[in-house]
């Protein structure tokens, strides 16, 4: 018995309740990730809920063992297939992919490689199986996902889904994919479908859809998620605060919230821990009501993110209840100035508070997410955001995740330019050096792959085949750099 089906036997013992395939036509749901964070992502947990709803359709998930790697030829990775029967990948009659963000791209072109399927959709012979995609990247950027996918869904699936689905599966061949679902009246109305092969790069971007369905639930929870044993439910959807540097506010329909009994009827009995999801969590007028009842209940609470201008000594003592022994906030800009230009809206004042109540009620950690390379950062605010992690270091342990800004579109700031390599490098350096001397922990993402990531972020078709390209000469930084040109 092979290594896979033992340790894919292994993951399906371990999830609660335990789920059946139905029956009917087989459709793969892609995350192009790791297990563990498949499970921890609520869209794609619900969207496999969904799927399961459709008539005639036996849907099984494909997650990635061997995730792409520079160096790490394609021909080497394992034959992906269903974590449910085992089935290959290429063996499905549809392939629906759930995809984050740029960096996942890579894995699903050595993904659908590995199955024998030709990643490049412009490739793959009408006989292979429609591949459709959709998730956070398709709503921001979906035209480097086209290289890859025959149609893709911008925003929210709700309302949609089934159509889609359906629509596919009773097209034939992916000869006649796009003429299907153009004829379909709901997806041909919705503007929020991308259809690569016909619409190309030069016609108007596709609508972002919202849906007030909310709010969407896991299916399932498990102890091999990143967030082990959790089951997790939405709050809320989108946010309201408008910060420059976020698609948050302008996607899908902006901010959505789900009352709290709402909320509280979707979580199950026996759920031994329960996250409150939504990028705007902590602006839920009923989250402490949430929180209470859960830890009133003997169980265990998280939030996808907290807002220090939204933490009391309530709040945090209900999460402490609940198990927390991290609370994360987010600075984004190195200074108040630049706090104020990009509408954050939280101050140094604030921050220093969260570190309090931290200290207070003896959190371990408080995680500080900050962006360095802001349009229009001077040097001299590298220093203040330096004083400020000083002052958070006497009260608790501090941990710093840096990430260079990355222009996205959808955004108020989607057309500014990315800082140079040069530039971030050495900004980066100088505050790795003076956090380190201050006892406080440096996550850094690398300058080479934000810049990547953000040339990814901004292109077509024409990106997402670079994709392959680059991983067919290597993987390597420099592979990436001549392929994106």
């Amino acid at each position: 018995m092979s290594k896979t089906v033992l340790t894919r036997r292994a993951l399906l013992a371990a999830e609660r309740p335990r789920v059946t395939v139905g029956s009917g036509r087989p459709v793969a749901l892609l995350f192009p990730n790791r297990y563990p964070v498949a499970m921890s992502s609520l869209g794609y947990q619900s969207l496999w809920a969904r799927l399961a709803t459709i008539e005639g359709v036996a849907v099984e998930r494909v997650v990635v063992d061997t995730p792409f790697a520079p160096g790490v030829p394609p021909a080497s990775h394992e034959r992906p297939v269903s974590l449910e029967t085992g089935r290959p990948l290429s063996d499905f009659d549809l392939i629906a992919v759930s995809i984050s963000d740029e960096s996942d791209l890579a894995n699903l072109a050595v993904t659908l490689a590995a199955a024998g399927l030709s990643p490049l959709a412009a490739e793959r012979p009408a006989t292979a199986p429609p591949v459709l995609a959709g998730g956070p990247l398709a709503a921001s950027n979906p035209r480097p996902l086209g290289a890859f996918a025959d149609a893709v869904l911008c925003g929210d699936s709700e309302g949609l889904l089934v159509p889609l689905i359906e629509t596919a599966l009773a097209a034939g061949d992916r000869g006649a994919l796009a003429e299907a679902l153009m004829s379909e009246p709901t997806l041909a109305d919705c503007g929020a479908l991308y259809l690569p092969e016909q619409d190309g790069d030069d016609a108007p971007a596709p609508r972002v859809v919202g849906s007030d369905s909310l709010p969407a639930a896991a299916r399932v929870w498990t102890p091999h998620s990143a967030l082990a044993e959790m089951f997790l439910v939405e709050a809320s959807r989108g946010c309201s605060r408008g910060c420059t540097f976020c698609a948050g506010g302008r996607a899908c329909g902006g901010e959505r919230r789900a009352p709290a009994a709402r909320v509280l009827a979707r979580i199950p009995a026996e759920a031994p821990r329960v996250g409150f999801v939504g990028a705007a969590v902590s602006d839920h007028p009923e989250l402490k009501a949430m929180l209470a009842q859960v830890v009133a209940r003997g169980r265990g609470v998280g939030v996808s993110s907290v807002r220090a201008d939204r933490l009391d000594d309530e709040l945090v003592r209900l999460l402490v209840a609940g198990g927390a022994r991290t609370l994360t906030v987010a600075a984004d800009a190195l200074s108040e100035r630049l706090r104020g230009r990009i509408r954050k809206g939280i101050t140094a004042a604030q921050l220093e508070h969260a570190a309090v109540l931290a200290a207070r009620h003896k959190i371990k950690t408080l995680k500080l997410y900050a962006l360095v390379g802001l349009p229009g950062e001077r040097e001299d605010e590298l220093q203040e955001f330096l004083d400020l992690c000083a002052v958070l270091r006497r009260e608790v342990r501090l941990v710093v995740a840096l990430n260079p800004f990355v222009p996205k579109r959808l955004t108020v700031l989607a057309d500014e330019p990315m800082a140079d390599q040069k530039t971030l490098r050495r900004r980066i350096e100088r505050l790795s050096r003076g956090l380190r001397q201050t006892g406080v922990e440096l996550r850094a993402l690398s300058p080479r792959w934000a810049f990547v990531q953000w040339r990814l972020s901004q292109g077509g078709r024409g990106s997402g085949s670079a994709v392959w390209q680059a991983i067919q000469a290597g993987g390597r930084y420099a592979d990436w750099r001549r392929a994106l040109g």
